[in-house]
């Protein structure tokens, strides 16, 4: 009865979940190698002016850390596209009232973090800006070892980056959130 076809959707649902995710990562990978190459072609066409107004290292973040996180975010979402109407049908299959509340529920999970969302944003952007001047330490780095070397400077030039590289940690990122967003009275 009952029994049953709560195992016949559970295993369909797993079957869906191991193709959803599988094509879901396939998708997004796709689209990502796609976005990158376009934006990659876009920047060889940019004049020296265009070229003056954004860094090296603006350049390699936005070819990278941000294609990643449109790649995740499209993994992210499809995957949950594809769960989604199962888990709410068997919901409904299993207690239609408590399926009710959940209908209510969602909207108002979804305005909770879209505030979270506008709310952090600003801090992303912050993060943003110390990601590209480490890949510009790392390009400026890279393009002058030779000087470095020749200078002895490569202590002093260690020290640099590693500076820039803890001031981006994910520590610093969640501590930075939690005294700004999540303390009593702000």
């Amino acid at each position: 009865g009952s029994g049953a076809l709560m195992i016949l959707v559970a295993l369909l649902m797993m079957a869906g979940g191991v193709g959803g995710a599988y094509f879901g990562a396939k998708a997004a990978v796709s689209f990502a190698a796609d976005l990158r190459k376009d934006a990659f072609d876009k920047v060889q066409t940019f004049s020296f002016a265009n070229l003056d107004q954004f860094s090296t290292g603006s350049l390699i973040t936005r070819l990278t850390n941000d294609i990643t996180q449109v790649q995740n975010l499209i993994n992210m979402a499809l995957r949950m596209m594809l769960r989604a109407p199962g888990m709410l049908i068997m919901a409904f299959v299993m207690n239609a009232e408590l399926a009710v509340i959940v209908l209510i529920v969602i909207p108002i999970l979804v305005g909770a973090i879209a505030v979270l969302i506008k709310i952090a944003f600003p801090k992303f952007k912050i993060m943003q800006k110390k990601l590209d001047a480490l890949n510009s330490n790392i390009q400026e780095m890279l393009t002058n070892v030779r000087v470095i070397k020749s200078f002895v400077r490569g202590d002093y030039e260690e020290k640099k980056f590693v500076g820039k590289a803890e001031n981006i940690t994910v520590g610093e990122m969640l501590d930075m959130w939690v005294e700004e967003e999540l303390k009593p009275g702000s």
